[in-house]
């Protein structure tokens, strides 16, 4: 009877721990790379639509900063074919992944043709100078994601948001990057 006592307590804590923590994180949060090509600021991320580990049904803080610092990396390396002294400014108000996460399944990421990868952001591209050369609001999807791409490279951590950011900046700054 005790041990039942205190399983009950142990998950009762263990709730309202993680409601605590994920009340806390209704903060912006800043990438914490900077190499002066790109700044990303995530606005209020609790209220992303799916940024969720696979295993698990709520948000968890260290998953979302690795999402964000794995995308930002993917943006610094995307930013390396823009010219000299630019840079890009985002600022990010939704990212749905590619895929669902389960309850009834563990540390698994079910990818359905239905269950597209979405992101929103604005963002302000600027010269050496300073200057905006492009800004936009940003609605981007990729609704072929499981279609034509090489399963050997789909293992990937974050794979389908990673190659639908890479289309979107080829088409956005393609004169940019030609010029």
């Amino acid at each position: 009877m005790n041990k039942r006592k205190l399983t009950c307590a142990v998950m009762f804590t263990a709730m309202f721990t993680s409601s605590v923590v994920l009340a806390d994180e209704e903060e912006n949060y800043v990438s914490e790379i900077d190499n002066g090509k790109v700044s990303i600021e995530w606005v209020k991320p609790k209220e992303f639509h799916d940024v969720i580990p696979s295993g698990h049904i709520s948000p968890r803080p260290k998953y979302r900063k690795f999402v964000f610092n794995r995308l930002h990396k993917h943006f610094e390396k995307l930013s390396e074919k823009l010219p000299e002294g630019y840079a890009l400014e985002l600022l990010v108000t939704d990212l749905d992944m590619a895929g669902d996460t389960r309850r009834n399944f563990n540390n698994v990421r079910v990818l359905q043709r239905i269950d597209i990868p979405r992101m929103e952001f604005s963002y302000q591209l600027k010269d050496a100078n300073g200057s905006i050369v492009s800004n936009n609001q940003v609605k981007i999807k990729d609704m072929n994601f499981l279609d034509g791409l090489s399963t050997i490279q789909r293992h990937r951590a974050l794979f389908y948001e990673r190659e639908m950011i890479s289309e979107w900046f080829e088409k956005e700054f393609k004169q940019v990057i030609n010029s």
